[in-house]
């Protein structure tokens, strides 16, 4: 929720928005990405949207826990997140959560 949030708070009001959602799973992991065509985020910013109550843009509403949550929170579930991101262009961020295997083979997740 934070991750579509965060690119409608932060698209871009001089062009046509769009966010772009992309799920995977295989035996191993689940991806979820969420791609946007934003304000995007300046490189020298990207290490340190993680932190807590890091804000990347002066202009931010949030108190920069967010992405913080997210992230701690996948770390719980021995996962990870990513980002890419260009400024003026928009962010891609993508994370992974470990999937779990029943002993019949199914695929289930008490992770989420």
């Amino acid at each position: 929720a934070n991750l579509l949030t965060n690119a409608v708070n932060y698209r871009d009001h001089g062009k046509k928005s769009y966010i772009l959602v992309r799920a995977a799973a295989d035996n191993e992991i689940w991806s979820l990405e969420v791609e946007d065509n934003g304000i995007g985020i300046k490189p020298e910013h990207h290490k340190r949207i993680f932190e807590m109550f890091y804000k990347a843009h002066d202009n931010s509403k949030g108190t920069g826990l967010g992405l913080y949550i997210v992230n701690e929170a996948l770390q719980r579930l021995k996962g990870n997140i990513e980002v890419a991101s260009e400024y003026g262009r928009g962010s891609t961020f993508r994370f992974q959560v470990p999937v779990l295997v029943q002993s019949t083979g199914g695929i289930i997740s008490d992770r989420c």
